[in-house]
């Protein structure tokens, strides 16, 4: 036999402000992405009115083809740049990873726990050291 579960008014105001709080942060989240899109497929003209409204009044996709065009062979750089970097990376890394898993050799717990220590630190940290030997360098 089925039973029957009574909800009472204090269980549905909670479910109704747990949806009511939540569609408002997935509106705080969504919202200027949304709000940029349809910038984005507004004229060159439009951008410069002094109106605000989410639907354009004649959408186009000419920014969209024309950023395309000019940023073509950039993301392509970039891509190459990014494919080359993660498989040089993983030649390097993935022995490295096997031996210290596998292997028993002296000083691997200080080399373990080196590692562990130098990824504590966020990599920005770096752009400062970075910078200073492009400086002296003169790549700057």
């Amino acid at each position: 036999m089925a039973t029957k579960t009574t909800t009472t008014r204090a269980d549905r105001i909670l479910w109704w402000s747990q949806r009511l709080l939540l569609a408002f942060f997935i509106f705080i989240i969504l919202g200027p992405f949304i709000y940029a899109l349809s910038v984005s497929l507004r004229s060159s003209e439009e951008w410069f009115s002094q109106a605000v409204y989410l639907i354009p009044k004649n959408p186009t996709v000419q920014n969209w083809v024309e950023s395309i065009n000019v940023l073509s062979q950039p993301l392509m750089n970039s891509f190459y740049v990014a494919t080359g970097t993660a498989v040089l990376s993983m030649l390097i890394v993935i022995p490295g990873a096997y031996a210290m898993a596998r292997l028993q050799f002296p000083y691997k717990k200080p080399i373990f726990y080196s590692i562990i220590v130098v990824m504590m630190f966020p990599y920005i940290i770096l752009i400062i050291p970075i910078a200073d030997l492009w400086y002296g360098l003169g790549l700057y």
